[in-house]
C-alpha cells in the first residue's frame, strides 16, 4: 500500500472538537488517552511491565482501545504474537462535496460515528450484535490481504475516496479505493456495506433517543 495515496486535511473536514475525537477513534496516540492514568497507570509507566501490560490486552472486559493502547505498548518493547486480535473496523467515507462520515465499531460493541455536518454519536453498547458481528467475520477475512501499515497513520481520505481501516493488535491495517470502485470491490464492498448498515441503525437509534 503506497504512503502516496489521495488524502485531505483533516482540519478541512471537521471542526476542533471532532477532530480530536477523530483522532481518538484510532486509539494510536498514548498521550491522547491521558485520563486512563488513573485506570491503567501500567499503560503509562516509564518502564512497565510486560506481564502487566499483557494482562491489559487480552482481556475481553476491557475496553477494545484500552486493550489497542497495550498492545501498542507491547510493541514497543518488541513483543508481538502471531495472533491477529481485530479489535476495531473504522469506515471513512469522503464524499464528492467534501464532507465525510467517520464510523467506528469495536470488539467491546462500542459505536462512535461522526457525520458530515461535524454531529457526534456514541454507543456504549453495540447497535446491532448480528451485523456487528458480520462486520468483524468479514474484515477477517481480508487481513492476510493487506498486511500491517508499517508508517504513520494517514491522513483522512481524498474527496470522493473511502477507506476501511481496521486496528489489530496494535497495528493498523487499511484499504483504500474511490468510492464507487470500493462498493463493487469483491472484498471491501462486502465490509463497506455492512457497515454502511451499521451507520443507518445509527443514524436511526440517535433520532428516536432526541424524539423521546
Amino acid at each position: 500500500m503506497s504512503d502516496t495515496l489521495p488524502v485531505s486535511d483533516i482540519n478541512s473536514i471537521y471542526d476542533d472538537a471532532m477532530t480530536q475525537i477523530y483522532h481518538l477513534m484510532f486509539a494510536d496516540h498514548l498521550a491522547d488517552f491521558k485520563n486512563l492514568e488513573t485506570f491503567f497507570p501500567e499503560l503509562f509507566a516509564e518502564e512497565s511491565d510486560k506481564l502487566d501490560l499483557s494482562a491489559i490486552a487480552y482481556d475481553k472486559d476491557n475496553e477494545s482501545r484500552v486493550r489497542i493502547l497495550a498492545f501498542r505498548r507491547l510493541k514497543e518493547m518488541g513483543i508481538t504474537t502471531d495472533e491477529k486480535n481485530l479489535l476495531g473496523v473504522i469506515i471513512e467515507n469522503h464524499f464528492k462535496d467534501g464532507g465525510m462520515d467517520t464510523l467506528a465499531i469495536y470488539a467491546d460493541g462500542q459505536v462512535r460515528y461522526i457525520n458530515q455536518a461535524n454531529k457526534l454519536v456514541v454507543s456504549e453498547h453495540a447497535i446491532d450484535k448480528a451485523l456487528q458481528a458480520e462486520v468483524f467475520k468479514l474484515s477477517q477475512n481480508i487481513l492476510p490481504v493487506l498486511g500491517p501499515w508499517d508508517k504513520p497513520r494517514l491522513p483522512p481520505p481524498a474527496a470522493d475516496f473511502l477507506r476501511v481501516t481496521f486496528l489489530v493488535n496494535g497495528d493498523i491495517y487499511f484499504g483504500q479505493a474511490p468510492t464507487d470502485v470500493a462498493f463493487e470491490d469483491e472484498m471491501m464492498a462486502p465490509i463497506a456495506n455492512a457497515m454502511l448498515q451499521v451507520l443507518l441503525k445509527t443514524i436511526e437509534k440517535a433520532s428516536n433517543s432526541t424524539e423521546e
